[in-house]
């Protein structure tokens, strides 16, 4: 793949309205289970790019290498059409002007292809989520929709029958949108989640990753700067908060019976990070330091923290008519992110309520 954009993006942690970047990658998709229409493949890229501004007094171009790990779900519904559902973890870790953590994303990837011909298809993808990088300073959400055509030459792709798996031992895939009640506020974000189904999808383990974008949430917090510090003449600024985690699925899993409904009971522990930053014309600082050693100063060095986070509670699935790997569901959690302490509260606890669609063999 070979790639380049002209717009906003970031030179050693700046943004530019003006910069230009070039890239490729290497793509690969390896097959890792079929079952009846329903194929899960892992899906990797490695490669890099460089981007260019010339508005900057110090460095004037960026070298980033870049690495993409993902797995996805296919499903046939109807004849010569596929849909899919999946998860990208972006990489990308800037290695001049200096080495630094460019990007790392949780990307929701979805899509369809409509097969005109045995080879030629038309595309829809759609990709949403929460991003981090530069200390804060580089972007702090992703969302992308392409439409295009798509060209089999080799062989056509579309899912032929297989044998269904007898082994009780498949995958999963899940994406969900939470409205959450993190830190006392309403706000609202992806989250996702893969693994291994064992006993006959009885339990779950996998990964589970949540984002709470800023960019996709407006509440702001207004908050007193530390040690009697002024900020462009103001003791005070409004704020906007984002963050995330990650953690280990565990998920026991119980069918009604004689319904298509099933429960689960979700536990995950595992890192979470949290933090508050300087929004709109704010962020324009006074001198030519990056926003975020502004922040650092501004909150006495905790504009952001991280935790232990635990999440547990209930999720009510329903298997969708005419399918026996497609279910839409819900789920109530609550999130106790512990040891988290930053300057504008010590407390991002709360309890969410999710609305997703799940893929599982």
């Amino acid at each position: 793949m070979i790639a380049a954009a002209f717009g906003t993006w970031y030179v050693g942690g700046y943004p530019s309205d003006n910069a230009l970047t070039l890239g490729s990658a290497v793509l690969a998709e390896f097959p890792l289970l079929q079952s009846g229409q329903t194929r899960f493949s892992l899906r990797t890229a490695l490669g890099g790019r460089s981007t260019g501004a010339d508005d900057f007094r110090g460095a004037k171009r960026s070298f980033v290498a870049t690495a993409d790990i993902g797995l996805r779900a296919t499903i046939q519904p109807l004849s010569g059409v596929q849909v899919y559902l999946g998860f990208q973890v972006p990489l990308a870790l800037a290695v001049s002007p200096d080495i630094e953590l460019e990007e790392l994303t949780q990307i929701a990837d979805f899509g369809a292809d409509i097969w005109v011909t045995d080879r030629v298809a038309l595309t829809f993808q759609g990709s949403i989520g929460g991003t981090f990088g530069y200390n804060g300073d580089g972007a702090k959400a992703h969302a992308q929709a392409n439409l295009g055509l798509r060209v089999a030459l080799n062989e056509p792709h579309l899912l032929k029958p297989a044998s269904m798996t007898k082994s009780g031992v498949g995958l999963f895939v899940a994406t969900e949108w939470r409205a959450n009640g993190l830190a006392a506020h309403l706000s609202h974000g992806m989250a996702l989640a893969a693994g291994v189904s064992l006993f006959d999808r009885h339990l779950k383990l996998g990964l589970i990753a949540s984002s709470r974008p800023g960019p996709f949430n407006p509440t702001t917090f207004q908050t007193a700067l530390a040690n009697g510090a002024t900020y462009k003449g103001q003791s005070s600024v409004s704020l906007r908060s984002d963050g995330g985690g990650v953690g280990l699925l565990v998920a026991p899993a119980f069918g009604i019976p004689k319904s298509p409904f099933k429960v689960e009971l979700p536990l995950s522990i595992g890192y979470a990070a949290y933090g508050f930053y300087l929004n709109g014309d704010e962020r324009k600082v006074p001198d030519d330091r990056r926003v975020s050693t502004w922040e650092s100063e501004l909150f006495d060095g905790r504009d952001a923290a991280p935790a232990l986070s635990v999440d547990a509670g209930a999720k009510l699935s329903y298997r969708l008519p005419g399918t026996d790997f497609v279910n839409a569901y819900v789920a109530g959690r609550y999130a106790w992110n512990i040891g988290y302490d930053s300057y504008v509260t010590n407390n991002y606890d709360g309890p969410s309520l999710g609305i997703g669609i799940e893929i599982e063999n």
